[in-house]
């Protein structure tokens, strides 16, 4: 399979991938890094270029530009917290239940985030467009309907479709 010419996804999705880094970054706390997130997966992309079929860039895009935001969220949050654990981390000290908690509740979302990203592959492309860019761009039902060809109750139905669908296989998992 091509890749195709990353340049030019890079110049048509920048913007929306910088939002959607920045979306993930305020949940996580951090209120920088949105550019460098999206930069490093193009550069990821060149160094190795997914295999197989790609029915989505977009998606793939927004999928591996949210998982990078995580990661990076995760890095400076460790940064913050200094050394993980070690030899000397002492069970029996109060501040470590609180420590692996925090812990087992960012596994617990990050796992719920990689069912979600799962989940929405699964979706038909207008489903996916529909939630995108009305999740993360705010789009309203017109602006869609405008850019799919269809009215704005076409927008609703597309939408609730989806969220039934992503409903029933998020808890299949």
């Amino acid at each position: 399979m091509t890749t195709p010419n990353l340049g030019a996804l890079y110049l048509e999705h920048r913007e929306k991938l910088i939002r959607v880094a920045a979306a993930v970054l305020r949940q996580l706390g951090l209120h920088d890094g949105a550019q460098d997130v999206v930069q490093q997966v193009f550069f990821e992309l060149q160094q190795k270029p997914p295999m197989g079929h790609v029915s989505s860039w977009e998606a793939l895009l927004v999928q591996r530009t949210k998982q990078r935001a995580i990661d990076q969220g995760r890095k400076q949050h460790a940064d913050k917290r200094g050394p993980s654990f070690d030899d000397d981390f002492d069970l029996h000290d109060p501040k470590a239940e609180e420590v692996i908690e925090r812990a087992d509740t960012a596994m617990d979302i990050a796992a719920r985030r990689g069912e979600l990203m799962d989940a929405m592959s699964q979706l038909s492309d207008n489903e996916r467009y529909v939630l995108t860019r009305q999740e993360y761009d705010e789009a309203s039902r017109a602006e869609l309907a405008d850019e799919l060809g269809v009215t704005p109750p076409r927008i609703s139905q597309i939408r609730k479709s989806a969220l039934e669908k992503l409903r029933a296989l998020m808890e299949k998992e």
